[in-house]
């Protein structure tokens, strides 16, 4: 059978650092690099070596907010994106550090669980 395996092994920025940390089934990152900083290279590799990687975004970082998406096919034709926003100068528009989609999804679910047990039905 061909392999439907879209997932990467492995995800390196040049500048600065992935946070969270990497994980292949996690696919929003945030860097956050200095000013003087003005290219990011990224590094993947592929956990199935049929998959090919694709890098969009620029390397050249303008100040402010990068995004660069990295799309993994796997032999079958099954694609996973991975998404680093890198931020250059600055922790984001807002002042405040960008929580990836998967930290806001688990953030929601985390408050709806504490708000479910308060909505006793009364019969």
């Amino acid at each position: 059978t061909v392999s439907s395996n879209a997932n990467l092994s492995s995800l390196y920025v040049s500048a600065g650092s992935l946070s969270p940390s990497f994980s292949a089934g996690r696919t929003s990152y945030t860097v956050h690099v200095d000013e003087d900083e003005t290219v990011c290279l990224i590094s993947a590799e592929a956990q199935d070596s049929g998959a090919t990687i694709d890098v969009t975004g620029s390397k050249n970082l303008i100040m402010g907010r990068n995004v660069r998406k990295v799309v993994v096919t796997a032999p079958s034709g099954n694609t996973k994106t991975y998404t680093i926003t890198i931020y250059r100068g600055e922790a984001s528009s807002d002042g405040e550090e960008e929580k990836p989609e998967d930290e806001k999804v688990e953030e929601i679910i985390t408050t709806m669980s504490n708000i479910i047990p308060m909505c006793n039905i009364v019969k």
